[in-house]
């Protein structure tokens, strides 16, 4: 909702001569599956973010399909397991226990255990993109 009265606001301008703002900036993130093509769950804030485009020149898109995530998630992963492959004997097995015993923790963490070692994961949660609008829920997102 927040995300549509921002855009509507947007489309009518600021104030009684109906002005662009400047401020602030809105970035519409645009995602397959999320919001590119009809039947996805928030079209609807795409064409909305269109509209508002076609008469105030904002928002400005972000792509969030690019090729440089895959990347980013890869040098993550690369980075999370060197610090667990750095951990002393003794932080290595209290974090063994705790991913042991706690589900939420592995996930949280984007570690697992495999083969008795702990390994970094891709963590696929919500919160790992960065915040723009464009999305209604966060588990859609």
């Amino acid at each position: 909702m927040v995300t549509e009265e921002i855009l509507n606001v947007s489309i009518e301008g600021i104030g009684s001569k109906h002005r662009t703002s400047i401020f602030p900036c809105g970035i519409f993130q645009c995602k397959k599956g999320i919001n590119r093509l009809p039947g996805e769950p928030n079209y609807d804030l795409f064409k909305l973010a269109i509209k508002s485009t076609s008469k105030r020149l904002y928002p400005n898109y972000a792509n969030c399909d690019w090729s440089n995530h895959v990347a980013w998630e890869n040098a993550d992963i690369v980075g999370r397991q060197k610090i667990v492959d750095e951990l002393t004997p003794e932080e290595y097995a209290t974090l063994k226990t705790k991913l042991q015993e706690n589900d939420s923790d592995r996930d949280f963490l984007g570690l697992a255990i495999e083969n008795d070692k702990i390994v970094a994961k891709l963590i696929q949660r919500p919160e790992t993109l960065f915040s723009t609008m464009g999305c209604r829920t966060v588990n859609r997102c």
